[in-house]
């Protein structure tokens, strides 16, 4: 079996309506991709869904309050398998099923990025 990794373009797509893959326990690996992809300060759910694939595979979605998101599915080729993301813009986004991930920036990194700013700030006024 072999692995291809393929980074799509963004594109905007119109409404796309998902379940979320309630039977799916969803590996920290991910959560660490949609962390990476919207960072950690950004409110952003993520959420499994089932690939339509030959292969039992479990794709994902995560999408942030702009309507940005990170799609992660799979290409088949006979015996082997690409993993795609895809980016995209949708802003009239829905999903239904209990296995939907809401991350809150927390107050530890809001108040890391208020010291970095409140840093920055002072370090380009005593430059001039």
């Amino acid at each position: 079996m072999v692995l291809v990794i393929t980074i799509v373009p963004t594109i905007n797509v119109n409404a796309k309506s998902y379940v979320a893959d309630d039977s799916v326990t969803i590996s920290s690996q991910y959560h660490d991709v949609f962390n990476n992809y919207f960072k950690e300060y950004q409110k952003y759910t993520y959420f499994p869904y089932e690939c339509n694939t030959n292969y039992s595979r479990t794709c994902y979605f995560g999408i942030d309050s702009q309507g940005n998101y990170l799609d992660i599915s799979y290409k088949n080729y006979g015996n082997s398998y690409e993993l795609q993301y895809t980016k995209g813009l949708d802003e009239d986004f829905s999903v239904t099923g209990v296995n939907v991930f809401v991350h809150e920036p927390s107050m530890t990194s809001l108040l890391t990025c208020a010291v970095i700013f409140i840093f920055l700030v002072l370090l380009i006024c005593s430059l001039i």
